[in-house]
């Protein structure tokens, strides 16, 4: 992915986040630590793409091609 937004965390503020960026129909990827999370998520976007992993680590975020994006969205629930 290019120009995409990646959204740190898919808890209720996370799912807020999604669903506003579905409706822009914004390119974006969800880095997401529960498997369980990602999985209630994909119920609502069968095609939503995601990372299962903790976006606090610099691989993930490589992963999520941080390098081309547009931008990242932190909805983590600490520092």
């Amino acid at each position: 992915m290019k120009n995409h937004i990646i959204v740190c965390g898919g808890g209720e503020a996370g799912k807020n986040v999604i669903t506003e960026l579905e409706k822009a129909k914004s390119d974006f990827v969800l880095i997401e630590k529960s498997q369980e999370r990602v999985e209630e998520l994909l119920l609502h976007d069968k095609n939503m793409k995601y990372i299962i992993g903790d976006a606090t680590d610099d691989s993930i975020l490589v992963s999520a091609n941080i390098n081309s994006a547009k931008g990242i969205i932190l909805v983590l629930p600490s520092d």
